[in-house]
C-alpha cells in the first residue's frame, strides 16, 4: 500500500516512496503504473525486467486502452475489459473515464452495469469490497477491520433487492456499489482508497438465481423481520465505530419497502442518504426547474402526474413539493398539484383496491378511483409526466399526443432504467408531440431529428447529484444530508444549464464536463452548508474552490524516484555546562557540590504534549489556547514533590512520566469542560476511569480470531446436467 499525506478530511492522492518492492507493486493498482514507470523507478523499486522495457505515457497508454476498448462490439465486453484495468491500474482507469465520459459512463454504470448484475457470477474475476451476510451477525466490526484502509470516508451498501429495474438479484447487486464508487472518484474526484463498496447478503427470493450453479451469495430465501433489522442496525453502528460519525453510508438499491423505513430511522444519527429516493429526486427536480426556463411557466403553476409511487417517484415527489412551496404556494396547494399512478391506478383516499399505506398516504388525492394512466391525463390534463416505475412503453403514444394536444410544451421524463424499461423513447417523445416536449432520460437516448431540427435528450442521471454531495459531505463534514441540501443541488444543478444547452433541447449540463459540475456543486453546497450550521469542518476554508480542488484525486501518474538532500556540516557538535537550579533539554548526570548530590532536572517537552494530545483526543478540544498550555504548566508544577524539590529536581522523575501524562490529560479534562472547549458529549462523570480505558495496551493480546460457523448446507451448489 502507498504511504498518503493526509489533510484535515483525509488522504491527498500524493505517493511517497511506497513501502514496497518489487514485483509487489506491479501487484497494487494503486501503485502500478505498467509501462509508465521511468528507467530509474524501475531501479530504485525492483520492478526492472520485471516489464517490458517500453517506456509509455499515460497520454500513450491513454490511447492504447481506447484501441482495445473500441475493439469489443458488445457492451458487456467493454465493461469487463474495464473493470480488468480497474484491478491493475488504477490512475489509467480514472483517466481514461474521466476523459472520455460521455463514452465511458454507459459502460461502468447504467445501463451496462444492470447486464453485469445479472451475470456477476460468471464474470466474477477479482472481490472488490465487502461481503458481509446475516450470518456474520455480531462479528460485522470485525469484518469490517479486515479491510486494510483505515480512512474509508465514502461506503455505498446494497442488499441486492432491488438492482435497478432488474429486481432481487441478492449477491450479485455487488456491481452496483462497485459502480457507483467509481463514478465518485471519476466525476467528483473523491480519493478512491476512501470508498467502500459493501454487499449485505441476507439471500434471494430469486428462483432463478437459486437454482443457478454459478450463483455466488447465500444460496437461499431472504431473511426478513426482526433479524433482519437487527443486522442492518449493527451494520451502522459497525460503520460508525470503525470510521467515526463522519463517515457517509450511501443506501443502494433496496427494496421500497425497506428503503424509506431506513432513510427515516438513520438520517438523523448517521451521515447517510439513499440515492434512489433523494438523489433521483434532486436530478429530476434539476431538470424540472431547468425545463421551465423553456416552458415560460412558473414552477407553482404546474401539475405533475407520477407513473409509479415507488423510492423515485415518492422523493421526486417529496422535493417538488418543497420547491413548490419555496416558490409561494401552501404545502397543501402543492399537494394538490401532484397526482400518483400506481399499480392499482390513481392514489386516491379510501381507495376501493387499497395499497395507499406508509408514504404514499401523504400524496392521496381527494378524487374517484381512476385505474389508467392515460384516463388521468385525461382528467388532470397535467403540464408534465414523470415516470420512474420501470414499465417499459407506459407512455403510450395517446398519453404522448394528450400531454402535446393540451400543452404548448408538454415536460415528458421517462426516467426508468435501463433502457428496456424507459416508459418511451426519445424518439418516441420528439415525433409524437411535434418536436414540442421537453424530454429527459434516466438512461442514454442518442440524437433525435425532427422537421430539420436536431434535439440531444438530457439523461437525468443521479450522476449529476449523488458524487457532488458526497464530495461536500466528506470535505466539509456534514453529519446530516437534509432533505434542504438536495433540493439546493437541484437548484444549483439547473442554474448550470446554460442557453445553448436549453436550445437543443438539454436540460442538464453536459456530461462531458461532469467533472466540473461536481465540483461546482460541491463549492455551492459548502457555501450553503457553513450558512446553515450543517457543517462541522472547523475553521470554515475561506477559499472554498482551492479547499476543494486540493482535496481531489490526482488522475496523472506521481514519481517514485525518492527527494534527496543533505544536512548541514558540524551539527552534532556540543556544549554542555550546569550548576545551581539546573534543568536541561537533554538528560545529565548527577553532581556532586561541597558534599550535595543534585539531580538536574530534564525540561523535556515529553512532560506536556502527550497528555495535551490525550486529553485532546479525549474530550475532543478543536482550540487548544495558550490557556491551556497554562494550565498545563501549573498541572505539571504541582506533581514536583518536596522530596523531588531537595534533590534539584524541577520536573516528577522521567520513571513516572506515564502517570504524569495521564494525570495531567485527567486535569485538562475537567478545565476544558469547566471553562466550554469540550465538544466530546455526553461528559463522562468518570475521567479517570474515561481516560484509562482509552489508553493502549501494551500487554501482549491473542490474534487468535473468534470463530464460528455457518449453518451447514449454505455452500452446496445446484448442479444440472
Amino acid at each position: 500500500m502507498a504511504e498518503k499525506n493526509s489533510s484535515a478530511v483525509g488522504g491527498v492522492d500524493k505517493i511517497a516512496h511506497p513501502r514496497v518492492r518489487g514485483v509487489d507493486i506491479l501487484r497494487d493498482p494503486l501503485l502500478n503504473k505498467e509501462f509508465g514507470f521511468t528507467l530509474r523507478e524501475r531501479q530504485i523499486l525492483g520492478i526492472h525486467g520485471l516489464i517490458p522495457p517500453a517506456i509509455r505515457t499515460q497520454e500513450e497508454q491513454s490511447h492504447n486502452v481506447l484501441l482495445n476498448f473500441n475493439r469489443w462490439d458488445n457492451d458487456l465486453d467493454k465493461y469487463i475489459y474495464l473493470m480488468g484495468l480497474q484491478d491493475r491500474n488504477e490512475k489509467l482507469f480514472y483517466r481514461v473515464v474521466t476523459d472520455n465520459v460521455e463514452k465511458m459512463m454507459p459502460i461502468i454504470y447504467t445501463p451496462t452495469v444492470g447486464q453485469a448484475c445479472l451475470k456477476y457470477g460468471l464474470i466474477f474475476r477479482k472481490p472488490r469490497g465487502l461481503y458481509i451476510t446475516i450470518y456474520d451477525k455480531g462479528h460485522i466490526f470485525d469484518i469490517l477491520c479486515n479491510w486494510t484502509i483505515d480512512d474509508v470516508k465514502a461506503i455505498v451498501v446494497t442488499d441486492g433487492e432491488r438492482i435497478l429495474g432488474l429486481g432481487d438479484l441478492g449477491c450479485y447487486g455487488m456491481g452496483i456499489p462497485v459502480g457507483k464508487l467509481s463514478l465518485y472518484t471519476a466525476l467528483a474526484g473523491i480519493q478512491p482508497h476512501q470508498c467502500l463498496p459493501i454487499l449485505l447478503d441476507v439471500g434471494t427470493n430469486n428462483k432463478a438465481l437459486l437454482d443457478d450453479p454459478l450463483y455466488i451469495g447465500l444460496r437461499q430465501n431472504r431473511i426478513q423481520g426482526k433479524e433482519y433489522d437487527e443486522f442492518i442496525d449493527e451494520f451502522m453502528q459497525a460503520c460508525v465505530k470503525r470510521y467515526t460519525r463522519e463517515v457517509l453510508v450511501q443506501f443502494e438499491d433496496f427494496g421500497n419497502h425497506n428503503a424509506f423505513r431506513f432513510l427515516e430511522k438513520y438520517r438523523n444519527d448517521y451521515c447517510t442518504f439513499n440515492d434512489d429516493i433523494q438523489g433521483t429526486a434532486a436530478v429530476a427536480v434539476a431538470g424540472i426547474l431547468a425545463s421551465l426556463k423553456i416552458t415560460k411557466k412558473p414552477l407553482k403553476d404546474n401539475v405533475f402526474v407520477f407513473q409509479g409511487a415507488g423510492e423515485a417517484s415518492i422523493g421526486i415527489a417529496t422535493l417538488l413539493v418543497m420547491a413548490m412551496a419555496e416558490a409561494g404556494i401552501s404545502e397543501k396547494e402543492a399537494l394538490k398539484r401532484v397526482y400518483m399512478v400506481d399499480s392499482r391506478g390513481l392514489i386516491v383516499k379510501n381507495r376501493p383496491s387499497g395499497g395507499v399505506t406508509g408514504p404514499k398516504i401523504r400524496f392521496a388525492q381527494e378524487h374517484a378511483p381512476v385505474d389508467k394512466l392515460v384516463d388521468v391525463v385525461k382528467l388532470v390534463k397535467p403540464t408534465a409526466i414523470i415516470g420512474a416505475a420501470a414499465v417499459a412503453s407506459a407512455f403510450t403514444e395517446e398519453i404522448l399526443t394528450l400531454m402535446g394536444n393540451n400543452n404548448e410544451r408538454p415536460i415528458v421524463f421517462a426516467l426508468s432504467n435501463p433502457t428496456s424499461k424507459a416508459e418511451c423513447t426519445a424518439e418516441q417523445a420528439y415525433s409524437v408531440t411535434k418536436g414540442r416536449c421537453v424530454f429527459a432520460s434516466g438512461s442514454p437516448f442518442p440524437a433525435v431529428t425532427y422537421n430539420g431540427k436536431t434535439f440531444h435528450p438530457g439523461q437525468g442521471n443521479n450522476a449529476y447529484i449523488f458524487p457532488g454531495i458526497a464530495l461536500a459531505t466528506i470535505l466539509c463534514d456534514i453529519r446530516s444530508i437534509t432533505d434542504e441540501v438536495f433540493l439546493e443541488s437541484a437548484k444549483l444543478l439547473a442554474d448550470m444549464v446554460d442557453e445553448k444547452s436549453l436550445s437543443m433541447g438539454l436540460v442538464y449540463p453536459p456530461l462531458s464536463g461532469i467533472l466540473k459540475v461536481s465540483t461546482d456543486l460541491a463549492i455551492g453546497l459548502i457555501n450553503y452548508a457553513y450558512k446553515h450550521k450543517l457543517a462541522y469542518h472547523y475553521p470554515e476554508p475561506e477559499d472554498k474552490e482551492t479547499f476543494v480542488k486540493s482535496y481531489q484525486y490526482d488522475m496523472n501518474y506521481k514519481s517514485f524516484e525518492p527527494a534527496t538532500y543533505n544536512w548541514p556540516d558540524g551539527l552534532n557538535s556540543t556544549v554542555c555546562k550546569g550548576r545551581c537550579v539546573f534543568a536541561s533539554g537533554s538528560p545529565f548526570p548527577a553532581v556532586t557540590y561541597n558534599g550535595k548530590t543534585f539531580h538536574p532536572g530534564q525540561g523535556n517537552n515529553a512532560y506536556i504534549f502527550p497528555g495535551i494530545a490525550l486529553a485532546t483526543i479525549l474530550c475532543d478540544i478543536r482550540s487548544i489556547t495558550d490557556e491551556v498550555f497554562l494550565e498545563s504548566a501549573k498541572l505539571l508544577a504541582d506533581m514536583v514533590d518536596e522530596k523531588s524539590l531537595s534533590m534539584g529536581l524541577v520536573y516528577p522523575p522521567l520513571s513516572g512520566i506515564l502517570k504524569v501524562s495521564t494525570d495531567l490529560a485527567i486535569g485538562l479534562i475537567n478545565y476544558a469542560y469547566k471553562h466550554k472547549l469540550a465538544y466530546h458529549y455526553p461528559e463522562p462523570e468518570d475521567k479517570e476511569t474515561f481516560v484509562k480505558s482509552y489508553q493502549y495496551d501494551m500487554n501482549y493480546k491473542s490474534f487468535e480470531p473468534a470463530t464460528y460457523n455457518w449453518p451447514d448446507g449454505l455452500n452446496s451448489t445446484v448442479c444440472k446436467v
